[in-house]
């Protein structure tokens, strides 16, 4: 389907539910709360309710904030001058900071960040972080861009153009889609070309793992590596918390022949949001996310193949530990994290 036709679709649909929603939305609000107060659901339903209409007030706003840049920039003549790109980031990160301030409240999320001062702008990065839940997609904006003025170039499933604002702003920043169901090298050049260019106060973010945690997704690809990658194996058997991760993409960056620092991020306390129904059902309310970083200077990373594969791996595997660590701990501790810091 060629973008104007899936825009066609998107941008009226999601017109209309927020027109619907908004006409409802005092029925539902009654219907909401009175189911909560009688289940005892901490108001569960009510924030998911009052979380999707953030969500399509954010994509309504997002949308004609993008028509305005669109025109403002000259329409259909509009090039990609370092004011359009900069307007484009901006609205990127008005869109993404709504969205994390919004869970962040209706949800009264407490974030204990460690290792911020590793991101800073004096390298170009990669970040390859852990992903547990659709909430966790928040993080990079928030830590690296809003606090630390990174720009991200992402690594999103081609599936996320269906959401108009993605769909829109993701085309005109230097962003790539993956196609799941095209060939892996298509892909891996796709994602690899992130790294023209690539500047100190610049980054690649990509979820090494390619989808969300699951028993069964690890034990199905601990299997498929047992037969492809005896030696990866037997690395990466130990991992309790986090899927072995998908070479492809974090091997061609690793290999693109652009210097860049890798910082990692592992986290915890998003798990109990790992579905949709976890927003709805209150599990995500009141948890604290452990936030961890660090960074590994380019210089210090292995430069042939085989010998990146299992870094990554022994990468993983110091994540998978300290996760596994945190979710027998007490929150940690002041002197040893940020707390509470949505700003």
């Amino acid at each position: 389907m060629t973008i104007l036709k899936r825009r066609l679709i998107t941008i009226p649909l999601y017109f209309a539910a927020a027109a619907v929603l908004l006409g409802l939305f005092p029925a539902l609000a009654a219907v909401c709360l009175a189911w909560d107060l009688m289940q005892c659901k901490r108001l569960a339903r009510t924030r998911f309710l009052l979380f999707t209409g953030l969500y399509f007030a954010c994509e309504i706003a997002g949308i004609l904030a993008g028509f305005a840049i669109w025109a403002a920039c000259g329409g259909p003549f509009a090039a990609r001058t370092a004011h359009w790109l900069n307007a484009n980031y901006a609205l990127q990160g008005l869109w993404s900071a709504a969205l994390f301030h919004g869970v962040s409240r209706l949800y009264k999320l407490d974030f204990a960040a460690q290792g911020m001062e590793c991101l800073d702008r004096s390298a170009p990065v990669l970040l390859f972080m852990r992903h547990a839940s659709i909430a966790d997609t928040v993080l990079p904006s928030h830590f690296l861009t809003a606090r630390k003025g990174i720009r991200l170039r992402y690594v999103m499933k081609k599936e996320l153009l269906w959401d108009p604002c993605l769909d829109i702003v993701g085309h005109r920043l230097p962003n790539y889609f993956v196609d799941r169901t095209a060939g892996d090298g298509a892909q891996v050049r796709g994602i690899t070309a992130l790294m023209h260019g690539l500047e100190p106060g610049h980054g690649v973010f990509l979820y090494p793992e390619g989808t969300r945690f699951s028993r069964s997704r690890q034990k199905r690809i601990l299997e498929r590596l047992a037969q492809t990658r005896p030696e990866l194996h037997e690395q990466a058997r130990g991992l309790k918390h986090m899927l072995p991760p998908r070479f492809g993409g974090a091997l061609g960056l690793l290999q693109s022949g652009h210097a860049a620092d890798v910082i990692f991020c592992a986290h915890t306390g998003f798990e109990s949001a790992n579905k949709f129904a976890d927003f709805v059902n209150g599990s995500l309310i009141g948890q604290q996310i452990r936030i961890w970083f660090y960074r590994v200077p380019h210089e210090r990373i292995p430069r042939e193949r085989d010998a990146q594969a299992r870094w990554l791996l022994d990468q993983w595997n110091i994540m998978d530990a300290w996760i596994d660590k945190q979710t027998e701990a007490e929150p940690a501790g002041k002197e040893t994290a940020e707390h509470g810091r949505t700003d």
